[in-house]
């Protein structure tokens, strides 16, 4: 095993952080490039159709400027997560809303073409001519990316292919395909064409901001290609722009040239130009900062020792004020003057303001003024009100200009969602240096970086930075919110030994070889997290040959390898031997480190030993130079002795602060393998790996606290956890459905997006916002993104009521979970162990899957009430296992430390806890969770700052479970039905009474006429089981009846809180539509509950003791009803319940479709028009014995002819939850 310090060697605070801030602009960059194409939330611009200068263009192209300086600058390391982000950039600009309005456009307009007669003919193609303001940015945003990470996917034929396909007009779909290169090609070509003055944005208008874009580009281009053309289109462009006037007297830029006049347009505001110095400054600093002062004047004033930004109209008249009528320009009074008169500057042809903060601030930050970037940053952060989303952080759109201390107070999204947070990400002279040094091909080749780590994972990146010097990995990492499971490689790492250290604690120790990478994997939670990857040993030869040894630079001296490297008080690694030394003076007896032991040595082998030659200077002076031989035999002897016991010691030091150190490991306890050495993913199942020391199991931390009721005990069946890393073998295939090539990234959005908005409420435990996220939901548990990727499958053609709405490749997505699901029950990792497994088990359980069948053309459900209540117990065993129930209440008795982190996991054991005490009511089965210490915080948890629209109605579902917790759900008293009826009113008027917007929540209005009702019949008839004969007539029956019809008639009509009679209900039911649609998405069981209620109806009519309009008889007759059946009460409740799941469902792959052939049969048995009573002796006595009891399926399948029982069979119903109440039928009293 290699030897490591076990303190770091590296200081991580010798390393810059990025502060929360800083953090928070990535992570809002990140929240809105990875929204679903076509949702562009908070991007919003102030003109709708993208002419102005908040359009989305720029706030993608900026948004890509600031991850480019913040990765080149700040985070050289993350390349992975930088790429990404930068990517997901890309990919929205190319969409058809950021450049569709160039056909617009293209007609142009009299106000930059006061000439213009008659419209020009429109063109769709976005870049072939003019249209800088897009091609430009475009242009600088793929070089930008080829530079920083060395990937020419868009400088590939195609890479940039811009696709026209309106729905309804033109001629039909239109690509236009580019490449980086051709795309520059045509810029240039256009520049030359216009004399070098640049390329035209809108038609007739050349604009110097967005020319500078493209100049920069081509630097990085050229730099790539071996080429220097930007230097000849420079001299070029630079003259052009002195000669045309477009540097204006007063130091700002010209406003635009207007190509066919041949003329400069006055500058009518001051954003333009700081915008073209943020980048112009790279080829022409000197320019830019000798004209900065004339410049800012009047746009950045100074008052209290401030620098203040001020509106356009106010800066005009303020440079005004000074520039022709010699007003003082440090007077407050030149200011308050400036204010009153800038009404006279408006400019009523172009009614919008400015993008004055972001565009100022991205100036000041690239120019080095670094007070006036914080004064304003400042400003910002106390007027412009700062808010945080999701871990990001943004500048929200705030439409008034001033506040009442006529601070311009003005945002829009560029400034607020790009603009500023560009500006805190940069650095002094950041696009300066990376055009004089941007990285290339054989720098990117030559240093470490991390792969697989990107802001989809949920964590923030404060540091991440190789460091050549100190040969060493320096990486910190915060969640955003609670705890995220990550996983990652450190690539192009050296050969030779690492030491990994977490948070200043060695690790592990990794031996690479050449081209192997470096795993970690890691919980981290809302507190900084310090990775420290550093070489034990270092080597003259390759990145690190100028790099000093560990112990030369501990002790502060010149690192000499061939001198040093050889004597034993300075390299530890001859003194310290993991494996038996090749020499044969040291003879380790490893059976026993603890007592360690020299085998003899011969003294005339001790100047071998060290493999040079040079007599170690340990030994003593006398040794060094004998002066009789004897002396030397003698001398000899004693050193031998006493380096004996000297590495005899030393090695047991270094063993027990070894076991030290592993007891002081802050890992899971459970986990049998360091979390740095996991198996390697697939495509890389061959590479070998060295298995860490194992660790005995103990206690689980549960975001970084312990299991309040100490050690989680995993003996038994989930001891297969403990031993998850022992043998797991390395070919495991991943289960990831869009690597394997069954659904596309595309249809993974749409099938969740299918499932939070349609599903999603039926089952509502997941986090709707994080959840939501298919990336990152992707990276953190293939088995729940399986899970919801199958349930959003099985409606993916819903909307088109196609004959079977199943995805094309359901069967394929289901064979991928199920083995999933198997792996993670019989061979479960460490990445297991979190939250979205017991999820993910949770949806399987709710939705089970559909089996082809053996024709191929018909699909088959799995469910059953016990197939679902065994599934939920692996939820259950699963939730056990990670303590949930246990802790997951803690943190809610200190509302003040709650973290979303918390709320999940309460949110989840909310609902797991009412599906274990639902299924136990219908399957008639034992609940296991107790509901208690989650009841005694729930109030806290509804009170918290992470509550969803569906926690009220969710909180209400619990407390009815808990209601029913009481009895166990098994009730023996007419008291206890009577008892939980109360229980169930009170929650239900206390839901309906709850303050806030429930109308968000699709099934509240339903609530009360679904799990309630469902909830009390299902208790009702759990005591009518187990009850005596004589208390199955009474109120409780009556209840029951009552709750049951309820259910049905919500089917049909307008909520009502009055039991249904024939008087008060309409002739003719029909399906409600808003309930058609809740039950085409519903959980497995609502359906159940349907035929469930109708079951129940029908057998007390067949058993006697209802008529057909539900009114119950309190002593039976022998005379036959003379009821209409097919007008009755009970025919409508159930005729309008199968045409429901009808409704609801497609002919083929959708679980209704099993219940409606059992509903259609039960309208049959009442058109019949006998009851059981009639059927059986005339309405004679007919008391059940014991034995008739015991064979209830056979006596029913006998009397009833078949019909029912056999449907009931049919349908994959239980055969346990047929109530023994019916038993009466055979009475016939």
């Amino acid at each position: 095993m290699p030897s490591a310090p076990l303190s770091c060697p590296v200081q991580v605070s010798d390393y810059p952080k990025l502060d929360a801030k800083q953090a928070g602009h990535l992570r809002h960059f990140h929240n809105l490039v990875s929204q679903p194409d076509g949702e562009w939330h908070h991007f919003g611009s102030l003109e709708g159709q993208q002419e102005w200068d908040d359009a989305y263009r720029y706030q993608l192209a900026t948004m890509a400027y600031a991850a480019g300086v913040a990765h080149y600058h700040r985070l050289p390391a993350m390349r992975f997560g930088f790429k990404t982000l930068m990517r997901r950039m890309i990919h929205k600009m190319l969409r058809r809303e950021v450049w569709g309005y160039w056909f617009n456009t293209s007609l142009g307009g009299s106000l930059l073409d006061p000439d213009l007669k008659e419209l020009r003919k429109p063109w769709i193609d976005p870049v072939i001519n003019e249209n800088i303001m897009y091609s430009g940015h475009l242009l600088l945003m793929t070089s930008l990316y080829a530079m920083l990470f060395d990937d020419d996917e868009f400088e590939k034929k195609g890479g940039l292919t811009f696709t026209w396909n309106p729905l309804f007009w033109g001629l039909g779909k239109e690509e236009f395909q580019y490449d980086n290169r051709s795309l520059q090609e045509v810029i240039f070509k256009q520049m030359r064409e216009n004399d070098w003055v640049g390329v035209c944005c809108e038609p007739n208008a050349v604009f110097v901001v967005c020319n500078q874009f493209p100049i920069v580009a081509m630097r990085y281009n050229d730099v790539r290609d071996g080429t220097n053309n930007v230097e000849d289109v420079l001299k070029k462009y630079e003259a052009s722009l002195i000669k045309k006037g477009m540097f204006a007297e007063d130091g700002l830029y010209a406003s635009f040239f207007a190509l066919k006049q041949r003329k400069a347009m006055p500058a009518r505001q001051g954003a333009h130009t700081a915008w073209a110095n943020a980048f112009m400054n790279t080829w022409n600093s000197e320019k830019v900062h000798s004209l900065y002062d004339k410049q800012v004047l009047g746009f950045l004033t100074t008052a209290d020792g401030k620098t203040q930004l001020n509106p356009t109209g106010v800066a005009m008249a303020f440079r005004q004020l000074v520039l022709e009528g010699g007003e003082d320009p440090h007077s407050v009074e030149t200011l308050r003057k400036a204010r009153e008169d800038s009404s006279k500057f408006s400019f009523q042809a172009l009614p919008f303001q400015t993008v004055s903060w972001g565009l100022f601030t991205m100036m000041l930050s690239e120019l080095g003024k670094t007070q006036e970037l914080n004064d304003l940053l400042d400003f910002a952060d106390t007027h412009l009100n700062p808010t945080w989303e999701k871990g990001g952080l943004y500048y929200p759109r705030n439409d008034q200009l001033l506040d009442d201390e006529q601070n311009m107070i003005h945002v829009e999204p560029h400034s607020g969602n790009s603009g500023l947070g560009y500006a805190r990400l940069n650095v002094p002279d950041g696009q300066k240096k990376m055009w004089e040094k941007p990285w290339t091909r054989s720098v990117l080749a030559s240093r470490p970086w991390v792969d697989g780590l990107s802001l989809a994972d949920g964590v923030d990146f404060l540091r991440g930075t190789w460091d050549d010097e100190a040969g060493a990995m320096i990486i910190t990492l915060k969640a955003w919110t609670g705890s995220q499971n990550v996983s990652f490689s450190i690539r192009n790492l050296p050969k030779g030994e690492w030491a990994v250290f977490v948070n200043q604690k060695l690790k592990d120790t990794v031996t690479l070889e050449d081209g192997e990478e470096l795993r970690v994997a890691e919980q981290v939670g809302e507190d900084e997290m310090d990775i420290i990857v550093t070489s034990t040993k270092q080597r003259c030869g390759g990145i690190t040959y100028a790099v000093k040894c560990r112990t030369c630079t501990t002790r502060k001296v010149k690192c000499s390898f061939e001198d040093e490297v050889k004597d034993p008080r300075y390299n530890p690694y001859l003194r310290l031997r993991s494996s038996p030394s090749p020499s044969p003076v040291v003879s380790v007896d490893h059976r026993n480190t603890d007592n360690a032991h020299l085998a003899p040595i011969s003294s005339a082998l001790i100047p071998g030993a060290f493999d040079g030659g040079n007599v170690p200077t340990l030994l003593s002076p006398a040794l060094a130079a004998p002066a009789t031989a004897s002396a030397v035999n003698e001398g000899l002897a004693k050193e031998v002795d006493s380096l004996r016991s000297r590495i005899a010691d030393l090695e047991k030091r270094l063993s027990t602060a070894r076991e030290s150190h592993a007891e002081n490991m802050d890992t899971p306890r459970s986990r049998a393998l360091t979390s740095f050495m996991l198996p390697p993913d697939v495509g890389s199942a061959h590479q070998s790996y060295r298995p860490a020391p194992e660790i005995s199991p103990g206690s689980i931390s549960i975001n970084g606290f312990p299991s309040p009721q100490g050690a989680v005990i995993t003996d038994g069946p989930l001891k297969t956890v403990n031993n998850f890393q022992k043998d797991i073998p390395l070919d495991f295939q991943s289960q990831d459905p869009i690597a394997r090539s069954i659904v596309t990234q595309g249809e993974a959005h749409v099938m969740f997006r299918l499932f939070f908005s349609s599903c999603h409420s039926n089952a509502p435990f997941l986090d709707v916002e994080m959840d939501s996220d298919v990336d990152r939901v992707r990276s953190t548990s293939i088995l729940l993104f399986l899970a919801i990727l199958s349930v959003g499958a099985r409606f993916w053609s819903a909307s088109s009521k196609s004959p079977c709405w199943l995805h094309p490749r359901y069967p394929e997505l289901i064979r991928l979970l199920d083995a999933e699901v198997m792996r993670v029950t019989l061979r479960p990792g460490p990445d297991d162990q979190k939250l979205e497994t017991v999820q993910a088990l949770m949806l399987c359980a709710h939705w089970m899957p559909f089996d082809l069948a053996a024709d191929r053309k018909r699909y088959r459900s799995r469910f059953s009430e016990g197939g679902a209540w065994q599934c939920l117990g692996l939820a259950i065993r699963w939730a056990t296992f990670l303590a949930l129930e246990r802790s997951c209440h803690v943190p809610f008795q200190r509302p003040e430390t709650v973290t979303r982190t918390d709320v999940r996991r309460f949110r989840t054991m909310l609902y797991l806890i009412e599906s274990d005490h639902y299924l136990a009511l219908s399957a008639r089965r034992s609940s296991h969770l107790n509901p208690e210490t989650l009841h005694a915080v729930l109030s806290t948890f509804l009170q918290g700052k992470y509550v969803q629209d569906t926690d009220i109605r969710l909180a209400s579902l619990f407390r009815t479970a808990y209601g029913a917790h009481f009895t166990g759900c098994r009730p023996t008293t007419i008291e206890s039905v009577e008892a939980f009826d109360k229980d169930v009113q009170l929650i239900e008027q206390h839901f309906t009474a709850s303050p806030g917007d429930r109308s968000r929540d699709s099934l509240s209005q339903h609530f009360p006429f679904t799990s309630l009702r469902w909830y009390r019949l299902s208790y009702a008839c759990a005591f009518l089981d187990v009850t005596d004969l004589t208390q199955r007539t009474g109120k409780a029956l009556t209840w029951a009846l009552e709750w049951a019809s309820q259910i049905l008639l919500h089917l049909s009509t307008p909520p009502s809180l009055s039991p249904p009679n024939s008087t008060n209900i309409p002739a003719q039911l029909e399906p409600d539509p808003s309930v058609v649609n809740i039950m085409s998405f519903a959980i497995d069981h609502y359906l159940v509950v349907i035929a469930y209620a109708a079951f129940f109806l029908v057998s007390s009519w067949l058993s006697n003791s209802m008529d057909l309009n539900l009114r119950p008889h309190v002593q039976q007759s022998d005379t036959p009803l003379s009821e209409d059946a097919s007008s009755s009460l009970l025919f409508r409740l159930v005729d309008v319940a199968a045409r429901t799941l009808e409704a609801a469902s497609p002919p083929e792959g959708h679980l209704a479709r099993r219940y409606s052939p059992l509903l259609r049969g039960m309208t049959d048995i009442i058109l019949s028009g006998n009851t059981q009573a009639q059927r059986t002796n005339g309405g004679q006595n007919d008391v059940m014995t014991d034995t008739t009891a015991n064979n209830l399926p056979d006596q029913l399948q006998s009397t009833l002819e078949g019909d029912l029982w056999e449907m009931w069979q049919q349908t994959g119903l239980d055969a346990n939850i047929w109530p023994s109440m019916f038993d009466d039928m055979y009475d016939g009293r």
